[in-house]
């Protein structure tokens, strides 16, 4: 059956379908339509959507469609689809989102969270299969590095004079930003965190650059922080890797501090941690069925003059970090300047 065909079938069965929308209006929506042939939403279907011109007008279409029957007809993915795809906040879109989180059992605000981290990051371009890898990612993070061996990664990029006495101090942590739905938009991808404060008033000062991460701990204390976001459909990609200083920190109010001293890195001595922090990422990846991505030095944001006409990072430390460590541990470069492994 052609996918108009179907609409207008579940048009003439659906009284509320017609009361959000007229068959005149209806009927020249569809119009773009004519010849698509009906397909359930599978996630390769939503990825050929995505591109497609004819998004817009299906989305409309399906925008008016009552959620439970978009459910009967089309399945759980077109719930989905339709929230993502149609960004105007009417009520039925509303109740799209609500009963898809119902039907699926996901968690309404870190779902949300993610759909406004991929959009931040990708300006609209961001595909709803890969907000939909992205919660799976997210929801089960904390799990999915418990699943990581990491001493076994350790010893694995370890440097001369490692002590493998040492292996148990170290553990990993989710990192989940604050909850980005609530900074009232903008467009700075930075989110910090406060991650530990000792009676001394020495803090951990945590930026990151996306809404999910991971920590290398030394003594329950982040070391190191990566973080990732899914990336073209098919990967996990590291946007942030850093090590992390314990700073002495005065007059703190949240994002108003002065930094008094700043203490050297603890628990990365004698290790290629960059090294482990990217593999970390892997294992990730390949549990949630992507491969992996370096975000390069050209294409790190904070490699050039921001708001503050300052650079953050200098090309050269970049191109250290984001370029000759994944170089040496065999991602290529593919036509975008970024760093890809397949898993």
């Amino acid at each position: 059956m052609k996918l108009r065909d179907k609409i207008l079938k579940i048009y003439s069965e659906s009284k509320e379908f017609r009361e959000n929308i007229g068959k005149k209006e209806l009927v020249k929506s569809l119009r773009p339509l004519n010849g698509v042939e009906f397909k359930y939403f599978e996630d390769e279907v939503m990825i050929k959507l995505d591109k497609d011109s004819k998004k817009n007008p299906l989305s409309y279409v399906l925008a008016r469609v009552p959620p439970r029957d978009l459910l009967d007809y089309f399945g759980e993915n077109s719930l989905l689809w339709t929230w993502h795809t149609y960004c105007i906040d009417t009520e039925n879109r509303k109740e799209i989102f609500k009963h898809y989180a119902k039907e699926t059992g996901k968690d309404e605000d870190l779902l949300e969270n993610c759909r406004v981290a991929m959009w931040r990051r990708y300006l609209g371009n961001e595909s709803t299969a890969s907000i939909k890898k992205y919660y799976e990612l997210a929801s089960s993070l904390n799990t999915l590095l418990e699943k990581i061996d990491i001493e076994k990664i350790i010893i694995k990029n370890s440097l001369e004079g490692f002590n493998k006495k040492i292996l148990g101090r170290y553990s990993l942590d989710a990192g989940i930003a604050p909850d980005l739905t609530d900074k009232g938009g903008g467009w700075d991808p930075r989110y910090d965190k406060l991650e530990w404060k000792s009676k001394s008033g020495k803090y951990f000062i945590i930026y990151q650059d996306v809404f999910t991460g991971a920590f290398l701990n030394y003594d329950n204390k982040p070391a190191a922080v990566i973080s990732f976001i899914p990336y073209k459909n098919n990967s996990l990609a590291i946007y942030q890797i850093q090590g992390i200083k314990e700073k002495l920190v005065e007059n703190n109010t949240g994002r108003d501090y002065k930094i008094v001293k700043e203490y050297r890195t603890k628990g990365l001595f004698n290790l290629d941690w960059k090294k482990i922090m990217i593999t970390i990422n892997e294992e990730l990846a390949k549990n949630v069925g992507l491969d992996a991505c370096v975000i390069s030095a050209i294409n790190n944001p904070w490699s050039k003059e921001r708001e503050d006409k300052r650079i953050h990072l200098e090309m050269e430390e970049a191109i250290k970090t984001y370029d000759d460590v994944p170089k040496s541990m065999g991602y290529n470069r593919s036509k975008d300047n970024n760093w890809y492994k397949k898993l």
